[in-house]
C-alpha cells in the first residue's frame, strides 16, 4: 500500500521532466530538419527567394524556429514519448513537412500528423511499470557518446612520424553530432567532425622535437557530452644505448670443474642495437653461448678449469656495438686455496631522531679460493639484514629502526658473519636523538693519511692499491673523487663517489707508457671538506743495463717543533723507499733530501735513527736487482718556514763501496734522470 502511494507521488514529476527533455531534443531535431529542407528546396527556388528565406531564418532563434512550427513539434514530441517514432525518422518526416511548407500553407500539424500516422512501431517499450516515459527516452531518443580505445602511445625517433586511430560511436538513440580536437601542434586528426559512428586517424609527428617524453590530449565534444584520451609520445635518438649486467663475473672452482654465469645485454632508447662479444686472449678458459646478436639478450658465460693449475686467473670479455664498447672483467680462482672471508666495514654508526630509520651497506667477499658460503645475523631486534646469506661476494643492507627505542640513549649491536672459512663481526652503533636535537656533523677521514701511493712496474704490467674513506662524525658524509684529467690513460678508480664508508681501489696500467716516472693527483671532495692524494708510477724496461735507482717519498705524520743545540727546527716524519730496477746490483748509495719554495731550492737534513750522518743516510751493502730498501726518519726544517708551503723530494745517488762516502758523489747508472722522487707538498 505504502509503495503504491509513493509511486503515485513521483509519477507526475517524472512525466513533466520527460516532456521537458523531449521538447528540448525536438528543438534540436527541428533545427537539423530545417537545414535538410532548405538544402533540398534550393534547387526549386530562385536566388532571390533563397536569400529571402535564409535571411528570415537567420533572424530566428532556435526557440523561435521551434515555436514557428509549434503544433508540428508538439505532435512529434507526443509521438516520440509514446514510442511511435525514432529520432532519425522524425528528422526525415519534419524535413518533408517543412519542405512542403515553403510553398504551401497546409497546416504543419495536419501534414505532420498524416506522415506520422503512416509510420509503424516495430517495438513497444514497457520496461518500467512506474516510469515508462523515462525508459522510452533513454532507449530510443537520447544519443550517448562512446570512444574506444583509451590512451594512445607512440615511441619515435627524432624526425619520425606514426599514426593510430580511435573509434567514435553512438550507443544511444537519435543523432550524435561530434567534433574532435587536440591541444598539441604535433597531433593531427582526420576527420575533425562527424555524426554517429566514425573512425578518427591520429597522426603524431616528431619533426623538430628533442629527445624526451611528451603528453597531449584529444577531446571529443558532442551534444551527449565530452570524452578525452591521452596521447603519450616518447622521442628518442635513432641510435640505441647499451647496458651490460653484471659489470664483472667471478668463478671459484676446484680443479676440473666447469661452471656458468649469465650475462645480460640490454638495449636502451630507440633504434636497433647490434653487438659482438668476445673473450680476450688472456682467458681461453672462457666460452660464450653466442658471439653476436641484436637488441637485448641473455648469454651464458662458461668457465672451464680443465688443464689449469691452482691459482687466480683474470681476463676481460669485450662487447662491441653500434652504441659503443663495454668490457666485463672476469676472475677465476682455481684450486686448493681455501676461501677467505672479508667484511667491509667492521663498524657502522647511525645517528637518528626518534621514529626514524636508516640504512647502510655491509660488503662481504671471498679474498681466497674455493667457494665461500656465509650467513649474517644480528643480536638486536632493531637491526634487520637483507639478504641474510650468500655465496662468495655479496652486499648486505643493514637497516636500523628507532620506533621502540628511547630518545637520548646510545645503543650497540653486533652483526655476526659465519662462513665455511672463519667468522667476522661488524659492530653497529646507534645514537637516538630527541626530536629537534641537532645531529653531529660528519667528519671526513681517510686511511692511509696522507694519501700517497707508489707503483714500480715493468712495461706492460699492472697493479692496484686500496684506501679507505670513513665518517668519524654524525649525519651523512657525501663524497666524490675528482681526478687529474691527464691520468686517464694509465689509472682508473672504483668507486668514485659514495656516502659515509667506502673502500676505493686504484688500478694502474703501464701498457701504453714509455719507461719513466709519472705522477697524478686527486682530490676527495665532501660536504664537510676535502683531502688530497698523489699516485706515483715508475715504468722501467727489462732491457735496462746496469743498476738503476728510483726513489719514492711519503710524509708519515705531522710536523713537530724540536730544539737541537739551542736551535729550533720543524721536524716532519717521512719514509723514503729506493728500488733498484736495473739488471745489476747497485753499490752503496746515499739519500739526500731537498725542498723548493718561492725563494728557490735548498738541501735539508734527513735524520734517520742509527745513521752517522744527519744529512745523508747510507746503505751498508749493495742493493740487488729488483730489491728495494726503505729509510724512516725526520726531515728538519728551519722554524722560519712556519706558515709556508714547500715541495719536498728525495734523491738516490750511487757511491762506490771503497770511497770515503763524500757529501756529493755519483756512480754511473743506466738512467741518471729518474733518481729523484716525485715531489710531496708539506703545509706548515
Amino acid at each position: 500500500m505504502g509503495d503504491t502511494q509513493d509511486h503515485e507521488e513521483i509519477k507526475e514529476p517524472v512525466k513533466d521532466l520527460a516532456k521537458e527533455i523531449t521538447q528540448k531534443y525536438t528543438q534540436e531535431l527541428t533545427r537539423e530538419a530545417i537545414k535538410k529542407a532548405i538544402k533540398s528546396k534550393r534547387k526549386d527556388l530562385s536566388e532571390t527567394e533563397i536569400k529571402r528565406l535564409e535571411s528570415q531564418l537567420k533572424k530566428l532563434t532556435d526557440s523561435e524556429k521551434a515555436t514557428r512550427f509549434k503544433e508540428a513539434s508538439e505532435e512529434i514530441s507526443r509521438e516520440i514519448l509514446e514510442g511511435n517514432i525514432t529520432a532519425e525518422k522524425a528528422i526525415e518526416e519534419i524535413s518533408t513537412v517543412l519542405e512542403s511548407s515553403l510553398e504551401t500553407k497546409v497546416s504543419f500539424l495536419a501534414r505532420a500528423a498524416l506522415s506520422l500516422k503512416n509510420i509503424p512501431l516495430p517495438v513497444k517499450i514497457a520496461i518500467l511499470i512506474i516510469f515508462p516515459l523515462t525508459a522510452a527516452i533513454a532507449l530510443f531518443i537520447m544519443p550517448s557518446l562512446s570512444m574506444a580505445p583509451g590512451d594512445l602511445n607512440f615511441d619515435l625517433n627524432e624526425g619520425e612520424s606514426d599514426s593510430d586511430q580511435f573509434h567514435v560511436s553512438n550507443t544511444g538513440g537519435g543523432v550524435l553530432l561530434w567534433t574532435a580536437s587536440s591541444d598539441q601542434p604535433w597531433i593531427s586528426l582526420n576527420p575533425e567532425r562527424g555524426a554517429n559512428e566514425g573512425s578518427v586517424i591520429v597522426l603524431v609527428d616528431a619533426e623538430d622535437m628533442e629527445e624526451g617524453t611528451y603528453e597531449g590530449t584529444i577531446t571529443i565534444e558532442s551534444s551527449a557530452g565530452t570524452e578525452q584520451c591521452q596521447v603519450n609520445l616518447v622521442v628518442g635518438s635513432e641510435y640505441p644505448g647499451m647496458i651490460v649486467n653484471p659489470h664483472s663475473i667471478e668463478f671459484y672452482l676446484a680443479e676440473g670443474e666447469v661452471a656458468s654465469r649469465e650475462l645480460q645485454i640490454s638495449k636502451e632508447g630507440s633504434g636497433t642495437l647490434e653487438w659482438h662479444i668476445s673473450p680476450g686472449p688472456e682467458c681461453p678458459w672462457i666460452s660464450l653461448s653466442r658471439e653476436s646478436g641484436t637488441n637485448s639478450d641473455t648469454l651464458t658465460v662458461t668457465a672451464n678449469t680443465e688443464g689449469l693449475e691452482p691459482g687466480t686467473y683474470e681476463g676481460t670479455i669485450t662487447i662491441e656495438s653500434n652504441a659503443g664498447t663495454e668490457q666485463c672483467p672476469m676472475r677465476l680462482v682455481v684450486g686448493s686455496q681455501p676461501p677467505v672471508l672479508a667484511v667491509d666495514p667492521l663498524s657502522i654508526g647511525f645517528e637518528l631522531e626518534e621514529g626514524e630509520s636508516g640504512e647502510e651497506e655491509l660488503r662481504i667477499s671471498n679474498d681466497g679460493g674455493g667457494m665461500l658460503e656465509w650467513e649474517a645475523s644480528a643480536d638486536e631486534s632493531w637491526i634487520t639484514l637483507s639478504p641474510e646469506r650468500g655465496i662468495n661476494s655479496g652486499t648486505v643492507t643493514v637497516t636500523v629502526d628507532t620506533d621502540d627505542l628511547s630518545p637520548g640513549e646510545e645503543y650497540e649491536g653486533t652483526i655476526t658473519i659465519e662462513s665455511n672459512a672463519e667468522n667476522e663481526e661488524c659492530i653497529i652503533y646507534l645514537n637516538v636523538l630527541r626530536e629537534g636535537e641537532d645531529k653531529e656533523d660528519p667528519i671526513l677521514a681517510v686511511d692511509p693519511d696522507p694519501l700517497s701511493f707508489n707503483f714500480n712496474l715493468l712495461e706492460g704490467e699492472s697493479d692496484s692499491e686500496e684506501f679507505y674513506i670513513s665518517n668519524e662524525g654524525g649525519g651523512d658524509l657525501k663524497w666524490n673523487i675528482v681526478l687529474d684529467p691527464d691520468w686517464s690513460s694509465w689509472i682508473s678508480i672504483n668507486p668514485d663517489a659514495g656516502i659515509n664508508l667506502g673502500t676505493v681501489t686504484f688500478s694502474v696500467d703501464s701498457s701504453d707508457l714509455d719507461p719513466g716516472q709519472y705522477t697524478a693527483t686527486f682530490e676527495i671532495n665532501s660536504n664537510v671538506g676535502a683531502e688530497e692524494g698523489t699516485v706515483n708510477l715508475t715504468v722501467y724496461s727489462e732491457e735496462t743495463e746496469g743498476p738503476d735507482l728510483v726513489a719514492f717519498l711519503e710524509v708519515t705524520g705531522d710536523a713537530t717543533t724540536e730544539v737541537e743545540e739551542n736551535d729550533y727546527y720543524l721536524a716532519v716524519p717521512i719514509s723514503v723507499t729506493v728500488r733498484n730496477q736495473g739488471d745489476e746490483a747497485a753499490d752503496i748509495f746515499k739519500i739526500s733530501t731537498e725542498y723548493t719554495n718561492l725563494s728557490g731550492t735548498y738541501s735539508v737534513a734527513f735524520r734517520v735513527p742509527g745513521e752517522s750522518s744527519i744529512w745523508y743516510p747510507y746503505t751498508d751493502a749493495p742493493l740487488a736487482p729488483g730489491e728495494q730498501i726503505t729509510f724512516n726518519g725526520d726531515v728538519l726544517f728551519r722554524v722560519s718556514l712556519d706558515g709556508e708551503t714547500v715541495s719536498l723530494t728525495a734523491v738516490a745517488d750511487s757511491c762506490s763501496e771503497d770511497e770515503f762516502k763524500p757529501a756529493y758523489c755519483r756512480v754511473e747508472e743506466s738512467n741518471e734522470e729518474n733518481n729523484q722522487s716525485p715531489a710531496v707538498e708539506i703545509h706548515f
